[in-house]
C-alpha cells in the first residue's frame, strides 16, 4: 500500500510517469489487462511462444527451462497485489482509479475463462481493492460479487483441479466473511511511525 501511495502520488504530478507504470505492468503481467492465452494445441510455434506471451520467465540458471507454473502464479500474485493497491489509493485527479478497477473487474468476468490464473489474479484484486470498490460502487459492486459468487466459483469447483480449491476457498471465505467491507491489512497506514515515539 505504501509504495502505491507513492506511485500514485508521483503519477498525480507526473503524468507520463502514471501512464508508463501501468504499461509496463501490463506488459509483464497479462492478468493485469487482463487477458488469457489458452493453451491450444498447434496453435503456437512452440511451447516457448505460449510461455513468452503468457510472461513465463527463464531463472538464471545453465538449463534455459521456463520457471514453474507455482513460480509463475506467486509471481503474478505479486504484480497484481500491487496493481490492485494502485487502483485502490484515494486521491485526487488519479490517473488509473476507481474507472479503471472497475473496467478490470469486468473485463476480467467478461472475456476471460475461470481457471488458476484469472482465479488468483480475482483473488489478489478482491483482497485488496474489494474495499475500496464496495465504498465507491455498492449496490453495483455486490451485484459483481453475486456474479463472482453464482457463476465464477462453481465454474472453477467444475474443473476439479486440486490447484484451484485454495484459491477457490479463499474467495468463498471473502465472500462469507463480507471481507470487502473491511480495510484490508495494511490500507490504513499510520500517520506517524516509531520514531516519534522512541526514546534512547
Amino acid at each position: 500500500f505504501a509504495l502505491a501511495e507513492v506511485a500514485v502520488r508521483i503519477a498525480c504530478d507526473v503524468p507520463r510517469f502514471g501512464a508508463l507504470l501501468v504499461a509496463l505492468t501490463h506488459e509483464v503481467c497479462v492478468n493485469a489487462v487482463p487477458k488469457y492465452y489458452p493453451f491450444v494445441q498447434g496453435r503456437y510455434a512452440s511451447d516457448g511462444e505460449y510461455y513468452d506471451l503468457m510472461g513465463y520467465v527463464k531463472p538464471d540458471d545453465s538449463t534455459g527451462a521456463y520457471e514453474t507454473t507455482d513460480a509463475y502464479v506467486d509471481r503474478m500474485t505479486g504484480f497484481m497485489l500491487f496493481y490492485a493497491a494502485f487502483l485502490q489509493v484515494d486521491a485526487p485527479n488519479h490517473p488509473h482509479g476507481m474507472d479503471a478497477a472497475w473496467r478490470w473487474l469486468a473485463r476480467l468476468l467478461n472475456r476471460c475463462p475461470p481457471n488458476r490464473h484469472t482465479a488468483v489474479a480475482l483473488d489478489s484484486f478482491l483482497k485488496i481493492a474489494g474495499y475500496r470498490m464496495h465504498q465507491h460502487y455498492r449496490g453495483q459492486f455486490m451485484k459483481v460479487l453475486e456474479l463472482v459468487h453464482g457463476e465464477f466459483i462453481p465454474k472453477l469447483d467444475a474443473k476439479d483441479d486440486p490447484d484451484i480449491r485454495p484459491v477457490s476457498s479463499r474467495m468463498k471465505t471473502y465472500l462469507h466473511e463480507h471481507s470487502y467491507a473491511k480495510p484490508p491489512e495494511g490500507r490504513e497506514m499510520p500517520m506517524t511511525d516509531t520514531s516519534t515515539t522512541t526514546t534512547c
